[in-house]
């Protein structure tokens, strides 16, 4: 059985024109799985056929693994 951790990392959005991610870091593979569902609802709610961009500031050291990037990549990409 694979033990399931405590997500670490944590995000706020902030809605203007724009979504703004305020990050805090390091990122596991849990929070890389929260925070996309968490971008998608905020796209859902707020900028449904609208033009926009993601602005992400990071604040700590940005260490990720390739694989959680990558899967990040993918679902902000869908």
């Amino acid at each position: 059985m694979i033990p399931k951790f405590a997500s670490h990392g944590q995000c706020q959005f902030t809605l203007d024109n724009n979504i703004i991610i305020d990050a805090v870091v390091p990122w596991n593979v849990e929070f890389f799985k929260q925070m996309p569902a968490n971008l998608q609802q905020v796209v859902l709610d707020s900028f449904i056929n609208i033009n926009y961009g993601i602005i992400v500031i990071l604040k700590g050291e940005t260490l990720v693994t390739q694989d959680d990037l990558d899967y990040h990549l993918y679902k902000v990409k869908h």
